[in-house]
């Protein structure tokens, strides 16, 4: 049996600007993506305005694809910034150190798109900001009006709960300090929780490298189907555009 091994377009993001300029951010796999990636024979390229996957086959045998992805898998990207001062020139109005930037091909339901925005709207904007913070995430809750019994992290869109800690404040506290072990949780973009006095409901990201490396912001890309389940030649293109300030 011959072995050649070809490369297959298989995702490509785009990231833009409204007025054309560079965007100027490196979009890099995270260690976990890497190991995933590895599993499934896909090789990254950084492209001038984003990154492309290739899928690993070989043509001399059927079926050709190498490892083929057969569950639903999420492959994250790491966006540093390069142009400090990027931010005074485009939304969204984010950037002070507290929010990041997410950017995922899932619809409002969870659903996976195969090719399209990854923006909330028509560009990047205050829907896709969230807070990102380390797998044992860190929390300062609220209990000046009183306090609920429990803190949960949940899925955002099912709402199953995947971490929680009970609420303990003395009479009087302000606030309750404490953190959630996210660092099994199916998923790292996640909701956090906590019933009414404190009413909180937050978008948050648990994953360590993103945290640990002050990323200006994460790209999910997830895919459920074949590698070669894409169009021939061009793979599934994904784009973001961020607006330039008036």
């Amino acid at each position: 049996m011959s072995f050649v091994i070809a490369f297959t377009p298989f995702v490509r993001i785009e990231v833009s600007t409204s007025d054309g300029a560079v965007a100027p951010f490196v979009l890099a796999p995270t260690e976990r993506t890497r190991t995933v990636m590895k599993n499934h024979e896909i090789i990254s390229r950084e492209n001038a305005d984003g990154l492309s996957l290739y899928a690993k086959s070989n043509p001399a045998v059927v079926p050709a694809l190498l490892a083929p992805i057969a569950a639903r898998t999420r492959f994250s990207f790491a966006m540093r910034l390069t142009d400090a001062g990027f931010f005074d020139r485009y939304f969204p109005d984010s950037a002070n150190g507290t929010t990041q930037i997410l950017l995922d091909n899932l619809d409002g339901a969870g659903a996976i798109q195969t090719a399209g925005a990854l923006t909330t709207g028509a560009a990047v904007d205050v829907p896709d900001l969230v807070a990102a913070g380390p797998e044992s995430y860190p929390v300062r809750l609220d209990v000046s009006g009183g306090a609920p019994p429990v803190l949960e992290a949940q899925d955002r869109f099912t709402a199953a709960v995947v971490g929680s800690t009970l609420i303990v404040a003395e009479p009087g506290q302000p606030e309750v300090v404490t953190s959630l072990d996210l660092s099994q949780a199916p998923d790292a973009a996640l909701r956090l929780v906590a019933a009414a006095p404190a009413n909180l409901d937050q978008p948050i990201y648990a994953d360590d490298e993103i945290s640990d490396t002050g990323a200006a912001g994460v790209i999910d890309i997830y895919w459920d189907q074949p590698q070669s389940a894409v169009p021939a030649g061009t793979g599934a293109i994904f784009t973001a555009q961020f607006l330039r300030r008036p």
